[in-house]
């Protein structure tokens, strides 16, 4: 999965000035995006704009369950001047998977851990053999998963990492000073 990222240096001398820079440029992000993807792709906006010392905003651009890059918005409190923003692949079938194949493996770890089930038997107590259980199963989880993504996503990796270039690029637009 490629992520690029970016940060926005804001105009601002303190963390109020900060708060309202950020409103304004995620309502006219969430215009030009509409803008520039509403025909062919659903644009769903986060619901929480309210900005407070730790935030973040996603915004996701989807077409379909293959295909779909999200943005990611993040802002501190103690580094006031600075705007992250992160977009990365994001598709429906990543979700899918991920709650269909790592949270059982997951699952299926913690309980073989607590229970002294082999091959997870060897783990100490019963709480921590739980929780070891489920972080060992978390990685041939996340190797099938991914094995199965890049399988079923192989046709669309163009258009996907296409939609990320083009919403990067939108955003860098957006976020320019004039």
């Amino acid at each position: 999965m490629n992520n690029s990222q970016m940060v926005y240096k804001l105009n601002i001398k303190e963390v109020s000035a900060a708060k309202e820079e950020i409103k304004e440029f995620v309502s006219g992000l969430a215009a030009k995006l509409n803008n520039d993807f509403g025909n062919e792709y659903i644009v769903s906006l986060g619901k929480d704009t309210e900005i407070e010392d730790d935030w973040s905003y996603d915004i996701k651009i989807r077409k379909g369950n293959k295909i779909g890059a999200s943005l990611s918005l993040n802002w501190k409190k103690q580094h006031f001047s600075d705007l992250n923003i992160e977009v990365s692949e994001s598709t429906k079938i990543g979700s899918f998977l991920m709650y269909g194949i790592v949270f059982p493996f997951m699952f299926v770890g913690a309980y073989m851990g607590a229970n002294r089930i082999a091959p997870l038997d060897f783990l100490p107590g019963y709480k921590l053999a739980g929780a070891l259980g489920g972080v060992i199963a978390f990685v041939p989880g996340m190797i099938l998963m991914t094995l199965i993504k890049s399988i079923i996503l192989k046709k669309h990796k163009e258009e996907n990492e296409s939609l990320r270039e083009k919403a990067l690029s939108a955003t860098g637009n957006t976020f320019q000073k004039v």
